[in-house]
């Protein structure tokens, strides 16, 4: 899915998502001097680390993009996940905000996590999230919410057999003295987490996992799986 008008708002909706929280974990673990962000959306992150880093960042939706290069001075790029080719390489790269689910085909991500470690320098991480199967069994049918600029209606409807979580997503945005309506539909999957570890350590990785970004707590039954990649020469 390729976010379109929900760009706009996508900074007042995700309040809740601790982003601090998040660039003091990457702070912790990623040491050299250059970062890649893959999937930046509207740049919070690289604004948040690229006191401390170089950082790049790529992401397919010209409107996230827009947003982004009004907030950072990293270079930023229009690239699809799935095939980027960047020409150099990196002491750390970023997936954030369970960016990867929206790959539907778990397979599709042995070629990437295989491209990423490419693209590491030896002994670089590689940091990303998952929404997990059990996050989406436990989401609510419906949520409701507000900013200042918008109101929106979010509905989830999750196909247990096929790991499908699909989100039809009704927004109406403040334009001036009246609300545009704004209709989009995202479609999420669980992975298999034992395949993604297969996939990461026949990529070369070395992996550590938490819930969250939490460095305390068990991660069995974790909503949101981190995982953190160190690349090893083969």
């Amino acid at each position: 899915m390729i976010y379109g008008s929900f760009a706009e708002v996508y900074d007042e909706l995700m309040w809740d998502l601790d982003y601090k929280k998040l660039a003091n974990f990457i702070k912790e673990e990623i040491e050299g001097k250059t970062i890649l962000e893959m999937a930046c959306g509207t740049g919070t992150i690289i604004e948040l680390l690229e006191d401390k880093y170089e950082m790049e960042g790529f992401d397919l939706s010209e409107d996230m993009l827009a947003i982004a290069r009004n907030k950072v001075k990293a270079p930023l790029y229009k690239l699809d996940i799935k095939n980027f080719n960047m020409m150099k390489t990196y002491d750390g790269i970023l997936c954030l905000s369970d960016s990867l689910n929206y790959i539907l085909q778990t397979e599709d991500l042995e070629n990437i996590f295989k491209n990423v470690y490419k693209h590491l320098n030896n002994e670089g991480k590689f940091i990303f999230d998952l929404n997990t199967h059990e996050k989406f069994l436990s989401m609510e049918k419906i949520y409701v919410d507000e900013s200042e600029n918008a109101f929106y209606v979010w509905e989830d409807y999750y196909d247990e057999d096929k790991r499908l979580n699909t989100y039809y997503v009704n927004f109406f945005i403040r334009d001036k003295d009246k609300y545009k309506r704004v209709t989009e539909e995202h479609i999420e999957k669980a992975h298999d987490l034992k395949k993604i570890e297969a996939y990461l350590k026949r990529a070369g990785f070395d992996i550590k996992k938490y819930n969250d970004y939490n460095r305390e707590g068990d991660v069995k039954g974790s909503h949101r799986m981190t995982f953190v990649c160190k690349k090893w020469e083969k």
